[in-house]
Formats: C-alpha cells, structure tokens, sequence
C-alpha cells in the first residue's frame, strides 16, 4: 500500500517541485492504471512492521551517552572527548558517534555507512556527502559486502559532522581513524574495512547502554524521514 501510494503521490510533477505539468485527466488516469495493478496483491498482502524512529528522549539518551562533549552553545568541545559513561573503547568513540550522526542526520542506511569511502566526504563547505554506486567495488575485502541500495545522491552535512569528521581524520588517537590505505571511511583497528556483523554489536551495544528495544540502524533512517517529511509539510503550508 505505502509503494502503491507512492506511486500515486509521484504521477502529479508538482509533489515533486517539478516545473512541467500533467492535466488533471492524465493524473487521474494514472492513478486509476496504479490502483488496477495493485489491486491483485491487496487482498493477500501483508502490512509489515515499521520500525519505529527513536523517540526524542531517546535520542537525548544516545547522545549523551555516545557523543561528544559540547559547551553552553551546543557547539561540540575541541579537543573532542567523551562521556565517561561511554562504553565503548576510546579509540572507537568518534568512529561510532560518527556513524551514528550521519545516519541520523543524513539518512544513510548501514550498507551506506559501511560503503561511504574518504572521498566521498565534502571537499568544501556545502558539497554534502556522497552516496554512490559501486556494484563491481574489488577492493571491498569483505566476506560479506554491504550494498548500496537506493540511487546515488549527495546530502548536505553539519557543522557538527564536519568538526566530527576532521578530527576523525586529521586528529591524534585515541580517537582518529587508524593511518591506513583503506579507502573507506569506517574501519577497525587494524585498517580493515568495518564489518556489517561488527556495525550491528555497534547497534546493540547502544541499545542496551541507552535502554532502548528494538534500535537498528534504520530507526535512525526514519527519524531522518520523520523531520525530512515535517519540514515538507511546513514548506507547504508557507
């Protein structure tokens, strides 16, 4: 049902900010041809379980726990360091806050995140980062490869991932990622990209820290198209 009116919202150009037209007999047509070809599987589908977004105490929970410091402002503290309630070891801390903010902030699924490399990331201020493609990647070791599943896209950054990301890549350890020639971004300590396996134990240790069910990567991803759509709607109503 949520595709079938997906695809009804997208037959009209101006949903999209599309400067072309339809008349409103096409429109109409095209949604009656969507309706005909759903209506086979409407009988015997079954609606799945959405997997609900963080509430925002909760999301106040995780980032006090895993994220960095901040000041009166709630511009992050530099040099960056962390809650001695964090669990996880130093040199991983802003590594895996960063994973986290990106997914929240951008929307980035846990295949993106384990994929995303070095130069994806903005070369300016107001490039965003990059989600491309790479269905042929040979330099992805992995016994099992994260994929990128949706079309490639770049997305605007913050001045929070940019503080975040410079001192992930150019700071001194603890926290800095490890000096290595692997070209993505999110790796362990001995340079090896990040595993999808070891990207969930991230999950459930945040879970179980922040005393939250059912957290995933992807309750980050509709958090992000929670606030996407909100802000949607309140452009609408300008």
């Amino acid at each position: 049902i949520s595709i079938k009116n997906f695809l009804k919202w997208s037959a009209n150009p101006s949903n999209q900010g599309l400067r072309f037209k339809k008349s409103a007999a096409k429109i109409s047509d095209e949604e009656e041809r969507i309706d005909l070809i759903f209506r086979p599987f409407e009988g015997t589908a079954v609606a799945g379980q959405r997997i609900p977004p963080p509430t925002p105490d909760e999301l106040i929970r995780i980032w006090s726990i895993f994220g960095p410091r901040r000041d009166a402002d709630n511009a992050i503290l530099l040099p960056i360091r962390f809650s001695p309630e964090n669990p996880f070891w130093p040199e991983n801390m802003l590594r895996n806050w960063l994973m986290m903010a990106i997914a929240d902030q951008c929307g980035h699924r846990r295949g993106e995140l384990l994929k995303t490399r070095r130069e994806d990331l903005p070369k300016s201020f107001g490039e965003g980062l990059m989600i491309l493609r790479r269905p042929h990647d040979r330099l992805d070791t992995r016994t099992y490869k994260p994929r990128v599943k949706t079309a490639e896209r770049g997305l605007p950054d913050s001045d929070d991932l940019r503080a975040g990301l410079k001192a992930y890549l150019t700071g001194s350890p603890p926290f800095a990622r490890p000096n290595c020639k692997m070209p993505y971004l999110f790796v362990t300590g001995d340079g090896n990209p990040l595993s999808t396996s070891a990207a969930d134990n991230i999950i459930r240790i945040v879970a179980r820290h922040a005393n939250i069910d059912d957290l995933s990567w992807h309750s980050f991803r509709h958090a992000w198209a929670e606030r996407i759509a909100e802000d949607q709607i309140g452009r609408a109503h300008v």
